[in-house]
């Protein structure tokens, strides 16, 4: 299956609960896609691919990917 460029993101957290839930916004598809995350280190690590220009996400195996890059970018 394709990657798609993610366009956009909305992160919700209810820190009483412990409940988190990344819903993203992906070039050619106007649905947003839920994203699979169980634990809160998931939760960071995709919030932190999030903050990274040129993510891309496929979502039938719920991957992500970043291209090749300098260190520390």
């Amino acid at each position: 299956m394709p990657f798609y460029s993610v366009l956009e993101y909305q992160a919700d957290w209810n820190a009483k609960q412990n409940k988190f839930r990344i819903q993203i916004k992906c070039h050619g598809n106007p649905q947003p896609f839920p994203v699979n995350i169980d634990t809160e280190s998931e939760f960071i690590a995709v919030l932190m691919m999030l903050g990274k220009p040129g993510l891309e996400y496929e979502p039938s195996l719920g991957d992500f990917r970043l291209g090749p890059r300098p260190a520390g970018t």
